[in-house]
C-alpha cells in the first residue's frame, strides 16, 4: 500500500510533492527536450529523509560539501562519470546516487516525470494564465490519481523549483486557475489549488527531484543511463 502523510485535526494526510525541470538535447534528432518531474514524500517521513539524504552526501564527499553545495542531478550523472566507470575508475558521484535512488525505493517514494518535446511545451513556461500546459496536466493527473489510490482523506501539496518572480507567477497562476476554474481540475479534489514554490538550496525535496528529473530527461538520450539505473523513476 502507498505510505501515507501525517493525519491533521480533520484527519486528513498531506503528501509532499516537490517538482522540477530539467532541459537536455536529445543526441538523435538534435532537438531540445523538457521533462517535469516529481516526487511525492509523506510529510512525517521528509525531516527522516532530509537527514538521511545529508548523510549520503557527508559519506561521499565529506561535511563541509555537504552543507554548502546542493545535490545537482546534472554533476552527478554527468558524461564524465560514466567515462569514468567506463575506464574502471570509481565515480563517488555516481556512487552517491545509486546509493541515493536505493534509499527512495527501500522507502517506496512514489515519482513521476512528463516529458515535453513540442515545441510551444517543451520550455514549461505556461504563457497563458488561462491554460495549463500539458506537461503539467498529464503530471497533476498522475499525481491526483496515486493520491487517491492512497484514501479518500489524503491531500498532496505541491511545490515547484524556483524560477524567479515572473515565471513563478506565470505557473502559478495557470495551476491555480487550472484547479479552480476548469472541470478537469475540479475533479482533482485532493491536490491544493495553491502552488508553492522554493529554492532548491532549501528544500531536500526539490535536490533529489532534480535528480529524478535529470534522470528522467537523461534517458531519452543516454544509453549508458538505462543500463546503469534500471527501473529507478516509476510512473
Amino acid at each position: 500500500m502507498p505510505a501515507s502523510g501525517s493525519r491533521n485535526a480533520a484527519g486528513e494526510a498531506w503528501m509532499l510533492v516537490f517538482c522540477d525541470e530539467s532541459w537536455r538535447t536529445n543526441d538523435e534528432t538534435g532537438k531540445k527536450v523538457g521533462t517535469l518531474a516529481a516526487v511525492a514524500i509523506p510529510e512525517a517521513a521528509y525531516n527522516d529523509l532530509s537527514d538521511r539524504v545529508f548523510g549520503l552526501a557527508v559519506k561521499y564527499f565529506g561535511f563541509e560539501n555537504a552543507r554548502l553545495r546542493e545535490i545537482k542531478g546534472k554533476q552527478l550523472l554527468s558524461p564524465y562519470e560514466f567515462r569514468r566507470e567506463t575506464a574502471n575508475e570509481v565515480s563517488i558521484k555516481l556512487s552517491f546516487a545509486r546509493e541515493l535512488l536505493e534509499e527512495l525505493r527501500t522507502r517506496k517514494l512514489k515519482v513521476f516525470a512528463s516529458i515535453a518535446a513540442g515545441e510551444k511545451e517543451v520550455d514549461l513556461l505556461c504563457e497563458s494564465p488561462d491554460q495549463l500546459d500539458r506537461p503539467y496536466r498529464f503530471l497533476m493527473e498522475r499525481i491526483s490519481a496515486y493520491v487517491g489510490e492512497i484514501g479518500p482523506d489524503e491531500r498532496a501539496i505541491i511545490t515547484f523549483d524556483d524560477r524567479g518572480s515572473r515565471l513563478n507567477a506565470q505557473v502559478g497562476e495557470a495551476y491555480r486557475n487550472f484547479l479552480s476554474r476548469s472541470r478537469t481540475g475540479r475533479s482533482f479534489g485532493n491536490l491544493a489549488r495553491t502552488p508553492f514554490f522554493t529554492y532548491s538550496t532549501l528544500a531536500t525535496g526539490i535536490q533529489v527531484a532534480d535528480l529524478v528529473c535529470t534522470l528522467s530527461t537523461a534517458s531519452t538520450r543516454a544509453r549508458p543511463l538505462r543500463r546503469a539505473f534500471p527501473s529507478s523513476t516509476g510512473s
